[in-house]
């Protein structure tokens, strides 16, 4: 009897570990990206950075203080950071377009962070890197679109904060 066990046990954890595998890995490379860009939340997730550089930007521009440029830079690493742990997706070319954006705005925001808002050569890095993890979200997206057949929504729900 336990000689059939030993048999059986790999056999059914095999089988359920294939019923528990999700959406994303079942049907054409179309159904898969498409059950990914949902799940991952990929563009809404690209709308945030979007906005979380433009925050870096005018926090720059309107010279604000220390703490607000690196708490600006801080979210942007962060939002970048979790992105990136939605990869891979199920389309390679995606994948990698991604994966050099969300890596250029998180070197951003490093280099924006250390810069302590003074700092005149790390802010120039920093605003060459957002602009190229900016272009590339926007060719990972153009890529997603091309797969999906139709647009890819990366309007977020966060909302400002109201000024009154």
């Amino acid at each position: 009897m336990s000689r059939r066990l030993a048999v059986l046990l790999p056999l059914l954890a095999g089988l359920c570990c294939s019923a528990c595998s999700g959406q994303d890995q079942l049907g054409s490379t179309q159904q898969k990206l498409s059950s990914w860009v949902t799940s991952s939340g990929f563009g809404p997730g690209v709308g945030q950075l979007q906005v979380d550089a433009a925050h870096v930007s005018t926090a720059v521009a309107e010279r604000a203080n220390r703490q607000v440029i690196q708490t600006v830079c801080a979210i942007l690493l962060t939002d970048a950071e979790s992105a990136n742990s939605n990869l891979p997706s199920p389309d390679g070319q995606l994948t990698a377009l991604a994966a050099a954006g969300y890596n250029a705005l998180g070197a951003g925001a490093n280099h924006c962070y250390a810069s302590g808002g003074t700092n005149v050569t790390l802010l120039a890095q920093s605003a060459t890197e957002r602009a190229q993890g900016l272009i590339d979200l926007a060719k990972a997206t153009d890529r997603a679109e091309q797969v999906l057949g139709q647009p890819v929504s990366t309007t977020t729900t966060t909302e400002a904060p109201s000024a009154g």
